[in-house]
Parts: structure tokens; sequence; C-alpha cells
């Protein structure tokens, strides 16, 4: 486990020491989060994650988290279930709101929500009636869109993370270099996410050039990554309330389970150059927070298996029936002589088609993540540029008015004769030519003026020196 964690102050890097802190992985995943982006899943009837609460209890505790909160995507039921049976000490209530830009059709986004049963300043946690009442008002105004969502969170006192802010949910309503820029600027709080690849590295850079904090989690759907990236209280916490109070207070930092020592006592040098500490920077999300390829076919492959054993639903039922029973019902026609050992043959290799491609899935899937993360960062700076361009021009607008502004002032109470460079130069003849009549004389008048000084004072230095008393 990693005994140091990360947090950016200022937009500079800051390192703390994770021994004996609290640390959470607040975007983990379990049954009844059913939220799935793709159309041909949601036809067969899949879901996000078939893990049971205690599973992912138990897998984040042999991982050190301190604390064990649930994410599912809009819903709060599998967490309150969860809390009911361990208690609110170790675990609180966080929810994954899926909501849109404010317009139709527009994209799509994840929003975490840290603490629903902490609102505010209580110190005691809510109940599971006050939860479900505060998760369905917090709907309602996600509808509306995030401006006013956000509103709203800032009302009531809930904490809000940005989920993986270059993910493309609806790959027909992309965001825009503009929606980037919108977004960072509405949400205090990004996050690096270890789904994300090529996405963790622009949200650092980001976030480094925004002044922004990084909360960080896996992102997991089963325990194969859960608890891998977490983000960890940098003052004692003893319990729930304690975290989240730490996490209002931005006492907290971002860890991983991938630390490499060497690169930590490197980062600590303050010697090495900008360009090398940048190299460094990046370095360290790709080992440490972005999701592995290996992982995440693991990931897909146990989808897939947890898909055929033990979704049992209406669509996965007819899936299932129609993959397994096709062979058998074409070798019962009578015009197919397809004995039944054949059959079995034909499920297995349609079992064995689906794991591979359940493993294929993730490369094809990061590889155009990837170009479309690369494309929408290019595209997020191209609008950075123009916006600071058109400050630029506002600020050059604003500084010529002030000069016309000030001409006019000048215009209206300045003599004629200053009003024009001609009449400026003249009033400069005239000093100079004022100048060459009045100095000399006054020269002069102060020239007599000092020898007559002398004059007197050698007169009396010599009625007083002593030759001149004896004679």
């Amino acid at each position: 486990m990693g005994d140091f964690g990360y947090q950016l102050r200022d937009g500079n890097v800051v390192l703390y020491s994770l021994k004996d802190l609290c640390k959470v992985d607040g975007h983990v995943h379990a049954s009844d989060s059913n939220y799935v982006p793709h159309r041909v899943p949601e036809i067969l009837g899949a879901q996000e994650s078939y893990m049971s609460i205690k599973k992912a209890r138990k897998t984040l505790l042999k991982r050190c988290m301190g604390l064990t909160p649930l994410s599912n995507h809009d819903s709060v039921i599998r967490a309150l279930e969860l809390r009911r049976k361990f208690g609110s000490d170790t675990v609180f209530i966080n929810n994954e709101r899926t909501m849109g830009l404010g317009y139709s059709p527009g994209p799509i986004i994840h929003v975490g929500e840290w603490g629903l049963d902490y609102p505010g300043d209580v110190t005691h946690p809510s109940s599971d009636a006050e939860v479900l009442e505060l998760n369905a008002h917090l709907a309602e105004y996600a509808g509306r869109g995030v401006v006013h969502y956000l509103e709203e969170c800032r009302n009531i006192g809930v904490e809000v993370a940005l989920n993986h802010l270059f993910w493309q949910g609806d790959t027909h309503n992309t965001l825009t270099g503009k929606d980037i820029d919108d977004l960072v600027d509405a949400f205090d709080i990004l996050e690096l996410n270890g789904d994300e690849q090529h996405g963790n590295l622009a949200v650092w850079q980001i976030a480094k050039e925004r002044k922004k904090y990084l909360c960080a989690g896996s992102d997991a759907h089963n325990p194969l990554r859960a608890g891998h990236q977490f983000t960890a209280a940098t003052v004692p916490v003893e319990n729930s309330y304690g975290y989240m109070r730490a996490f209002k207070d931005r006492n907290f930092c971002i860890g991983s389970r991938f630390l490499n020592p060497r690169n930590i006592s490197e980062l600590e040098d303050m010697t090495i150059s900008a360009d090398r500490r940048r190299k460094l920077e990046h370095k360290i999300i790709k080992r440490e927070f972005n999701g592995m390829i290996r992982n995440l076919q693991n990931d897909s492959s146990r989808g897939t298996r947890d898909y055929l054993l033990f979704n049992w639903n209406a669509r996965a039922l007819v899936a299932k029936g129609v993959g397994a029973g096709l062979p058998v019902a074409i070798g019962m026609l009578p015009w197919y002589d397809v004995t039944i050992p054949a059959a079995i043959g034909i499920v297995s290799l349609e079992m064995f088609a689906a794991f591979l491609v359940s493993a294929g899935i993730p490369i094809v899937e990061k590889m155009t993540q990837a170009h479309r993360t690369k494309r929408l960062y290019k595209e997020y700076q191209d609008h950075m540029h123009m916006k600071e361009t058109a400050e630029t021009r506002a600020k050059i607008e604003r500084l010529t008015n002030l000069i016309e502004q000030n001409k006019g002032f000048r215009d209206a109470h300045l003599p004629k004769m200053l009003k024009h460079p001609e009449g400026i130069y003249k009033m400069a003849y005239w000093v100079i030519e004022l100048s060459s009549r009045v100095l000399p004389a006054f020269k002069s008048e102060y020239s007599m003026q000092s020898r007559l000084e002398e004059t007197l004072n050698t007169t009396t230095d010599d009625k007083n020196s002593p030759s001149k008393q004896n004679t």
C-alpha cells in the first residue's frame, strides 16, 4: 500500500505521508448500479456491476481502506443497506449523479456526490429517509442542468467532484473545449479515475493550471480493481463524520497502491528542472492512477462471467436463451443433422467468443477514448488561446476608451494653448526664454551678495586676530 499521497496547492505538488491516516476509495460500484452507456449491453440486459456489497466492503478493508462508501449510479439503496449492516462510523453515502449540461440534446457528465448523509454542518448522519429525500431532491435539480444543480448543492452543503472529465458517455453529443472550460470553472474538485488513461494526464495538467483540487477513485465494478486508487485525509480522523469534515476543509490528498518510492524521492528533489519535474509528474500519473489494459481486460472478462452466471433478468434470459437454444433448435430441424454434443460445442464456442470479445473491448475502447481525449484536449487548448486573445483585446479596448475619456477631459478643462501640441511647444519656448533672461540676473545678484558677505567676514576676522589686538 502506498505510504505517500499528492495534492495540488495553488498549482504546486505537495507530498503527504499517509502513515496511520484514513484512505477511502470513494468511487466503487456494487450491484444495483445499472447505468450502461452502450446500446448492445443495454439490449442484452447487462448490468455495470454484479459485486455484492459484502464483497465490496471485504475487498476494500483488505486493501487498507479505512472507510467503505459505495458510489452507485443515481441510487443510494445499496449504500444505505451497507450502512445498516456495518454502521455509520465506517460507512458514509456517496452517489454518482448522471446529468446533462442543461440543454438537449447535449453531452452527459458524471458528478461524484460525497457524504449525502452529512450535508452542511450536521454532526450526526442523516436517517435513511432523509438521504432518500435528498437524493430525489438533487435528481430534480440535476434535470435542470449543471448550473442549477451546483447552486443547490452549495446551498445544501453537499460536496461534489467532477468525475472523469474527458469521459464521453454519449458519442453522438460530445463535450466541446468551451464545455470543458465552463465545467472546470464550475467545479472546485476534479477526479483522477482508475478507469482512465490519457484523460488523467489532461485533468492533472488542467488542475495545475487552474489551481483545482484533486480526488481519486478506482471506478471499480468488481473486486479486481477496488481500492487501487483512493482519496486520503491528511489529518487524523476516527469515523465517517471526521473524514467528511476533512474533505469539506480540503484536508485530503490522492494516493495509489502502485507507489514507486524512486519517483517520490526524485519528486522531493527541489533542484530538478521544471521540464524534468513535469515529465516525472506525468510518469507518476501513468503508473499509479491510470487504468492498465491488463486490469481492464480482467475487469471486462469478469463482468462477462458474472453476466452469464448471475444475471437472470428478462432481457438476459432472452439473450442467453437465444444464444444457447438456437443451436439446439437448428439441430431439431429435419434438414439439419446437428447432434446434441455438436450443439453443446457450438454453445461453448459462443461462450469463448463472448470472453474473447470482452477481452478485446477494453483495447478498442481505450484506443478510441485516447483519440477522443487528445482531440478534446486540443480543442480545449484552442478555446483557451482564443479566450486569452479575446481578453487581451478587451483590455486594449478598455485602455483605448480610457485614453479617449482622458482626452475629452483634457479638451474640456485645459487652457486652449495646451490642447494642441503647437501650444505646448510655444509654452516650452516661453519658459526657456524666460529662464534665459531671469536666471542670469538672479545669478549676478547672488554673486554680488556672496562677495559682500565674504568681505564682511574677512573684516571681522582681521579685527579679532591677536596681532591686531596687540597693535
